[in-house]
């Protein structure tokens, strides 16, 4: 496909989120902080690949953390520590700088995903981590709605008017899809976390220890989304290790 073609998709998907505006910084540092614990450690150096509007970068930036947000959003403001870029090329940023890469929300609008690992690659440090976050297009909601018949977009963006040819979303990674992807492209999960989505679903007075039973159990049925934490694979490395278990269906966009 022409790079131009990868471009203007690219556009096109950031305007679409960024008239729907559907997060807090609170909420998008919920889905991170489970695999990485920002408070343990001062003064990281931070890249936000795919950042949006920025509200996360400033919660980070306010718990002292070096935070650099790239983006091709409009609604970003750029200075020294935004960077208005496509992502689909060469990032504007040198080798083995950053402690920390996010990426949350964004290898299901690309068409080459592949690319953004082997840039995170590039600049993360020795011992840097790459956070990565996907929707879940398999979990149980998802399966019974097409099932009836309501088609391929994701449940949590139907409430926002997405439709099949509008949608954003081109890229669909079950939980072993995405930690392939990882190991064949020179990462290793070290921690997942899994987000139960039955709301709905299930009756409200289902007890949490029995949400939990079915998140350990089957993860790609009954989490919202996956967020992993990665590193460098060296020889001998699983594809994944821990896994986190994380029970709430109250935050919006999981």
């Amino acid at each position: 496909m022409p790079l131009s073609l990868c471009y203007y998709s690219l556009m096109d998907q950031a305007l679409f989120h960024q008239q729907l505006d559907t997060s807090t910084p609170e909420d998008t540092y919920e889905k991170i902080r489970r695999v990485f614990n920002f408070d343990s450690r001062n003064g990281l150096k931070i890249l936000d690949v795919g950042c949006g509007n920025g509200k996360v970068d400033g919660y980070l930036r306010g718990m002292g953390h070096s935070v650099t947000g790239m983006d091709i959003n409009d609604s970003l403001k750029y200075s020294a520590q935004n960077i208005k870029v496509d992502i689909n090329v060469v990032w504007p940023v040198g080798d083995k700088i950053f402690d920390v890469i996010i990426c949350t929300d964004v290898i299901e609008h690309l068409y080459d995903p592949v690319h953004v690992l082997k840039e995170s690659l590039r600049v993360l440090k020795d011992g840097g981590q790459l956070i990565l976050g996907i929707p879940n297009h398999f979990d149980v909601r998802q399966r019974l709605n097409t099932l009836w018949g309501k088609g391929v977009v994701h449940w949590d963006c139907q409430q926002y008017g997405e439709r099949a040819w509008s949608t954003a979303h081109i890229r669909f990674l079950t939980l072993d899809d995405l930690n392939e992807l990882l190991f064949q492209n020179g990462l290793a999960v070290v921690k997942s976390q899994f987000n139960f989505m039955g709301s709905g679903i299930f009756p409200s007075w289902l007890p949490s220890v029995g949400k939990l039973w079915l998140l350990k159990r089957w993860p790609n049925l009954f989490s919202g989304k996956f967020v992993v934490a990665a590193v460098k694979r060296t020889a001998g490395m699983a594809k994944y290790s821990q896994r986190y278990v994380y029970i709430s269906d109250t935050l919006k966009g999981l």
